[in-house]
């Protein structure tokens, strides 16, 4: 059976630490992109999703439109709030965003 010397153990248990610790500090870089990349995937859907209820209830509100109808202030006050919402999206400033 061969013997290794101490300070020969010592060396290789010191090279497996220093090995370890590289690979810790990867990991945890690693960790912290993804809990990032989660984190703004989430925002994106978010986002995402507020733009398609938009693109739904502008599309709703202008298939109720037809020829000869009045515009009354109702109409224009949603037209306002889709455009408040669509700018809100836009900019930014949405909640969730």
């Amino acid at each position: 059976m061969e013997t290794t010397p101490v300070s020969g153990r010592n060396q290789n248990a010191d090279e497996l630490l220093a090995a370890i610790k590289k690979y810790q500090e990867a990991l945890q870089v690693l960790e912290q992109t993804l809990v990032r990349r989660a984190t703004e995937q989430y925002a994106i859907e978010q986002q995402y999703n507020s733009l398609v209820k938009l693109a739904r209830d502008g599309i709703e509100f202008v298939c109720r439109c037809q020829v000869g109808d009045v515009i009354s202030e109702d109409w224009v006050a949603k037209r306002d709030e889709l455009l408040a919402r669509a700018h809100e999206i836009v900019s930014g400033t949405a909640a969730g965003s």
